[in-house]
């Protein structure tokens, strides 16, 4: 069985700590974390296309 990948910043105890139904997610790019999904439900748009979604982590 595959398992889902872990979001940044998900807690590392939780049940399922892959991503969730009903949320935004965008892979980070780069780096260690290259390949890994961030949430980012709740981000202003401008964040999310202008590189300020740093500013979130």
């Amino acid at each position: 069985m595959t398992q889902a990948p872990r979001v940044y910043g998900a807690e590392h105890e939780a049940p399922a700590p892959g991503p969730r139904p009903g949320h935004d997610y965008r892979e980070l790019t780069g780096g260690p974390l290259h390949g890994q999904p961030i949430e980012e439900s709740g981000w202003p748009h401008e964040h999310i296309t202008s590189g300020r979604a740093r500013d979130h982590l």
